[in-house]
């Protein structure tokens, strides 16, 4: 029978490379098909609280010669246990499994020289107590982060004003930049300090430390607080739908954008919630991931998650619940290459060195015993840098092509107005790039698109895109589709799409991350307006009122994403005019 220890064990057995988190959720790791009996969250606390004390407990495993009694343990099954049992609440054993269970009295049969091996390793290490050890190494992780905890309030469920007057968020002090955040003193408790930010209505800073205080606390657990990057944040704000909007989520899962998405449309409707999201994900477990967290903050009501539907394969011309979208967000698969300096700190703690045993007969050293598993390893995010160069822009021109396929069919829908796109990639090639190559499509000439380069809800930032790299894509597309073509650039266009672009980076105390907002005004469309749309939008409007409840979900196939080829615009797309901006 599975418990969270054998399930953690095979998890770390099977994980190769990438992101352990993304892994460890992903439908495709070592345990995905089996019936888990332990959820993602709590695999991932086990494991990486596991592997922050590695060392010591493969010394004590060593040391005890535990292994040689209990031939039912190997090694990373053992330290899992030993975390457990020695560090989670020490002098306590904490073993999550039933007194009885052959794994836990494999432990508790030793325990007095496990204790023993564990005070040795801890004297050799210089340290008074177990706990002395144990905020070392917090501290050596603190010093090492230059971020912070965002925490966004869900006015779904709450108000900025009442979580501040909640317990003990209304002992704490409010400071008023990021730095004084990120300079307060390590471990001298003086960390009851919050930021309100002032790019993101709703959103606050803690110091990182407080992380597992902010996890265990009921508004976090009945979901008036969501932890998510300030970046992450960034797309739904830009979007900013109005009253009686009919939004897109292309990408929704895990849900953070859609939740954010519903909570800015609700406090701008009135009292009966008018307008609706409509969220597609099409991977099985990351879908029950999303609809998880959108009951969990109180989004049900407004959000509609589709069921088994790929995003490319809606058709807003037919389907009568799309035909009235004004507004969709995209955030599609990426490199990840932006991931955060927390992220990276989880990923270079979490490098599994599995102990060696030594045969005693032989003196060799062998490698530990590991059950049979199949490794598999496809994530929504794959580390990239131990790629060379030629895989790297391989991978990264199939990304790009997905992504603007998704960008031109979003772009292709009859009566949006605002479209953003955004990835947590630091590469030009999914950002820059594809950006420039969707507004010189024929889709966007003939729509009217343009890029949003005056970004009003987030006129105080600064970083934005990268020149060059508009400028190279530019002149590609247009050589591509006339070689030899001498045409100059004009550069107020150039300088108008570069505005439009943003980039966060960790010197914002955030993840590498890029948004930019595609406008248009629905009026200039000259096609006729299908005459299913008015009995859809009457139709909407009714559902958006009712109490009625969605269609179970069933769950997504297993085919795959085609990748159809994207057009290349026409030469005669104009560069050289710069359209004026119609008021709203």
């Amino acid at each position: 029978m599975p418990n969270i220890y054998t399930e953690a064990a095979e998890i770390l057995l099977a994980h190769k490379s990438g992101s352990l988190k993304s892994y460890i959720y992903s439908s495709n790791n070592a345990i995905s098909s089996k019936n888990s009996r332990a959820s993602p969250a709590r695999l991932y606390a086990l494991i990486m609280e596991t592997l922050k004390y590695q060392d010591i407990l493969n010394e004590v495993l060593k040391n005890s010669g535990l292994l040689a009694i209990e031939k039912k343990l190997h090694p990373t099954l053992a330290i899992l246990l030993l975390h457990d049992h020695l560090l989670l609440r020490p002098g306590k054993d904490s073993i999550a499994l039933s007194t009885a269970h052959p794994l836990r009295a494999a432990i508790l049969k030793h325990k007095a020289r496990l204790s023993a091996e564990l005070t040795r390793a801890r004297i050799r290490r210089g340290f008074a107590t177990i706990e002395a050890l144990k905020e070392a190494l917090k501290s050596e992780e603190k010093a090492s982060l230059n971020i912070v905890r965002w925490v966004r309030v869900n006015t779904l469920k709450s108000t900025i004003e009442a979580i501040l007057n909640t317990s003990p968020f209304d002992t704490f002090t409010k400071v008023e930049t990021l730095q004084e955040l990120l300079q307060s003193k390590r471990g001298d408790g003086n960390q009851k300090l919050y930021h309100i930010d002032k790019h993101i209505p709703n959103l606050l800073a803690f110091p990182v430390s407080l992380t597992q205080l902010l996890t265990n606390h009921h508004l976090y657990t009945t979901g008036a607080l969501i932890l998510q990057d300030k970046a992450s944040c960034f797309p739904a704000h830009i979007l900013n739908p109005h009253p009686g909007s009919f939004v897109v989520d292309a990408c929704a899962a895990p849900g953070n954008k859609t939740t954010h998405l519903a909570a800015i449309l609700t406090s701008t409707c009135d009292s009966h919630g008018k307008g609706k999201i409509t969220a597609f994900e099409r991977d099985p477990r990351r879908s029950q991931i999303l609809s998880k967290m959108v009951n969990k903050a109180g989004a049900d009501r407004i959000v509609e998650i589709h069921n088994a539907t790929d995003f490319l394969k809606s058709d807003p011309r037919t389907d009568p619940h799309l035909g009235y979208t004004t507004h969709l967000l995209l955030d599609p698969s990426c490199s990840g290459s932006g991931i955060t300096a927390r992220e990276k700190l989880e990923s270079s703690i979490a490098i599994f060195r599995p102990l060696e045993i030594v045969d005693r007969k032989s003196k060799k050293r062998k490698r530990p015993i590991t059950p049979s598993i199949e490794p598999e390893n496809e994530q929504q995010f794959t580390a990239v840098s131990n790629e060379d160069a030629s895989a790297l822009e391989t991978r990264l021109k199939t990304l790009s092509t997905f992504q603007l396929t998704l960008l031109l069919h979003a772009l292709s829908f009859p009566h949006a107005k605002r479209v953003t796109y955004s990835t947590c990639s630091i590469y030009a090639q999914e950002n820059e790039h594809v950006v420039v190559e969707a507004l010189l499509s024929p889709i966007a000439k003939e729509r009217g698109w343009t890029i949003d380069s005056q970004l009003e809800m987030l006129t105080g930032w600064q970083r934005r895109g990268l020149r060059d790299e508009v400028q190279k894509k530019a002149e590609e597309v247009l050589n591509d589709n006339k070689p030899g073509s001498t045409k100059s650039l004009d550069e107020t266009w150039i300088e108008e799409v570069r505005k439009g672009c943003v980039r966060c980076t960790e010197d914002d105390a955030t993840g590498g991350f890029f948004v930019a907002c595609f406008i248009r005004e629905v009026a200039t469309e000259n096609s006729e307006e299908p005459p299913l749309y008015e009995s859809a939008a009457k139709e909407i409007e009714s559902e958006g009122n009712s109490e009625g409840t969605y269609e179970e979900w069933e769950g997504f196939g297993d085919e795959k994403n085609e990748v159809p080829s994207v057009a290349r615009p026409s030469q005669d797309a104009t560069l050289g005019k710069k359209k004026k901006r119609r008021s709203k």
